[in-house]
């Protein structure tokens, strides 16, 4: 695969973390759905960080959603505050539905339940791509261990296993002198 596949397909990760819209994506990046939809079926690596991207980019929207909505009800809208109330209210909400559902609302329809019910996938950069590939390599020649293993994965998640990479490069280039 060309290098420059692989920038497209970094770009329309980026692009997907921000806005979850698949066709916008390609658009911008300029390529076909067909191709975008053959690259997720051939580059496993790629339709996971789609799939995280997207993941993220939903979060996003409705965090940004929420936001607008909260600003209306702030400016006084009274269609964002009868939406809101009816939606969230047991004395706002139709007689038929408050009586149906009213015992599941608290939980069920908050925004945690909806953020606790979306997979926590994140989106990986190149660097950290390329650094799950070490790990995993080193990992099946040392026979690491799970928990190992996943100590390291954390790392690369938190971003503190780039600095210990630095740090061993900076004490090996100064054993070496």
């Amino acid at each position: 695969m060309s290098l420059n596949h692989n920038k497209f397909k970094q770009d329309i990760v980026d692009i997907l973390r921000d806005a979850p819209f698949i066709n916008h994506a390609t658009k911008k990046v300029g390529i076909s759905r067909n191709t975008f939809y053959r690259w997720m079926r051939s580059d496993k690596m790629f339709q996971i960080n789609v799939n995280g991207a997207l993941q993220e980019g939903h979060k996003c929207m409705i965090e940004l959603t929420e936001s607008a909505l909260f600003k209306k009800i702030k400016e006084g809208h009274f269609g964002a505050i009868k939406f809101y109330l009816e939606n969230n209210h047991g004395n706002y909400m139709n007689r038929k539905y408050r009586i149906e559902t009213l015992k599941d609302r608290n939980y069920h329809d908050s925004p945690a339940y909806a953020h606790a019910r979306i997979p926590n996938v994140i989106a990986l950069t190149k660097e950290e791509m390329e650094y799950l590939e070490n790990i995993a390599y080193v990992a099946e020649k040392e026979n690491m261990s799970e928990e190992e293993v996943e100590k390291l994965v954390e790392m690369v998640h938190n971003g503190t296993f780039k600095e210990m990479m630095d740090q061993s490069d900076e004490q090996e280039t100064y054993e070496s002198e």
